[in-house]
């Protein structure tokens, strides 16, 4: 490779290193200098704050999420193994590729299950 090929990527290095300080700066000078009680008063879409701004969350909801997160991970790696699948002609490279998405969409289908039948023994 050529030393001109890599002028682009010192070109955005340096955009990158600058545009840190460049947006402090600006922020620091166009914001309002001023502070007004509602200034420190906690945001809720402009209406007033009823109750502490930290409340217990419910444990149930990150459940939801890590469920959530291990399907998408499944649905991803499924649809990127079925764009790759026509590179796949021989009967053993079919073989292997599917006894490896089969695997690792049962680990964590599995772990997606477990989580689902742990959530009734948790109390929030």
């Amino acid at each position: 490779m050529l030393p001109e090929d890599y002028l682009v990527v010192a070109l955005f290095g340096i955009v990158a290193i600058i545009a840190g300080p460049v947006a402090y700066l600006l922020n620091r000078w166009f914001r309002p200098g001023r502070t007004l009680p509602y200034t420190e008063d906690t945001y809720e879409c402009g209406e007033e704050p009823i109750g502490p701004a930290q409340v217990r969350f419910n444990f149930q909801y990150y459940i939801f999420a890590i469920v959530f997160v291990a399907f998408d991970v499944i649905a991803v790696v499924l649809l990127l193994w079925a764009f790759n699948l026509a590179e796949y002609r021989g009967a053993e490279p079919l073989f292997w590729s599917m006894a490896f998405v089969l695997t690792f969409a049962l680990l964590l289908g599995g772990a997606a299950f477990y989580a689902l039948m742990k959530q009734d023994n948790v109390s929030a």
